[in-house]
């Protein structure tokens, strides 16, 4: 069968691979829909502060079941079940899986090339634990796309009632903003690509910046007139959104760090010490999470399908990076 494997930074290969076996609790998914994601890209580039090439990419993917090796009969999927797919192994043993946090897992294994192989060919053997059910109506080109609401989702779930700025438009932030607005937040959105900046009008924000307009405080403080930002969520992670967060923010405010930075950021601190900000970082998603971003797939609650600008076969996954790359603010989608 077709894999897809970035061999070495910048470049894309072909690999023909024998077709995975099912183990014990495990089952084997043709692969419908994997997704290239901000920090594909950062590996691709050579830029990913931890995981380098080679590596087989995809921890965003969802199929139809092939088969199943379930020996204790404890699961209730069947052969044809469209699945989207948790993308992480955690040991369910340590201190973080016993108290709730299991993302945070210290031996944890993701889909994404470092210890798992990712997703980027046709058929991937994953544990049953691992398969969240898809409605048979279900469009299962939009499969992978419940694992970057489920990062949206685990960010912003706990946010109501507030002045809430999102740095970056890309496929994250719009999904924040969509979040965000099923509980009453004012949303305000910044991004340097006027596609997203659009985008981000038609679903929802209630002011859209132009991350290059030097006014753009001013023009937040004339929007929220005597109120002021209580949270930021930034979705790029570097210096410059980092210094813009702080700026804008009230008193007692949060930032919130999705974006995933190159390497080290020098910060201010005695800024946030006299202003009392809140720094925190958001990593991840829990399996309750993945299920709720589902659900809030299925339901209609958010718009998925526009967030998709192009779709690849995955035999064309060299096109579908070099677009990715020259496009990175838009979500690409490789599928077979």
């Amino acid at each position: 069968m077709l894999q897809v494997k970035i061999s070495e930074i910048g470049k894309v290969i072909y690999e023909n691979i024998p077709n995975p076996v099912a183990k014990a609790e495990e089952a084997v998914v043709k692969v419908k829909s994997v997704g290239i994601c901000g920090s594909d890209i950062h590996v691709f580039k050579g830029v990913n502060p931890v995981l380098k090439p080679p590596v087989v990419q995809g921890h965003e993917f969802g199929g139809v079941i092939k088969s199943i090796n379930d020996p204790k009969k404890s699961y209730s999927f069947k052969v044809g079940d469209k699945v989207s797919v948790f993308p992480i192994v955690n040991c369910m043993n340590c201190y973080y899986c016993n108290s709730n946090k299991a993302h945070l897992c210290e031996n944890q294994k993701i889909f994404d090339g470092m210890i798992f192989d990712g997703a980027m060919k046709e058929e991937i053997a994953v544990p049953l634990f691992n398969l969240i059910k898809l409605p048979e109506k279900f469009d299962i080109v939009y499969a992978s796309l419940v694992e970057p609401v489920s990062v949206a989702m685990h960010a912003s779930k706990n946010i109501k009632n507030s002045n809430v700025l999102v740095v970056g438009s890309g496929t994250i932030g719009l999904f924040v903003q969509q979040i965000l607005n099923l509980f009453n937040n004012r949303v305000i959105a910044m991004d340097i690509n006027k596609d997203a900046i659009e985008l981000s009008k038609k679903l929802g924000s209630d002011l859209a910046l132009d991350a290059n307009d030097n006014n753009n405080v001013e023009r937040i403080s004339n929007f929220l007139k005597n109120e002021k930002v209580d949270v930021v969520i930034d979705c790029v992670g570097n210096k410059d959104s980092f210094e813009f967060a702080r700026n804008v923010l009230k008193k007692t405010g949060e930032i919130i760090l999705i974006g995933v930075p190159k390497g080290f950021v020098d910060i201010n601190l005695v800024y946030i010490l006299i202003h009392e900000l809140t720094i925190k970082g958001s990593y991840l998603y829990t399996k309750e999470e993945f299920i709720k971003s589902k659900n809030l797939m299925i339901e209609d609650k958010i718009n998925y399908k526009k967030i998709v600008s192009k779709i690849f076969p995955l035999n064309q996954a060299v096109e579908a990076y070099d677009y990715k790359l020259k496009h990175p603010s838009e979500k690409v989608v490789m599928t077979t």
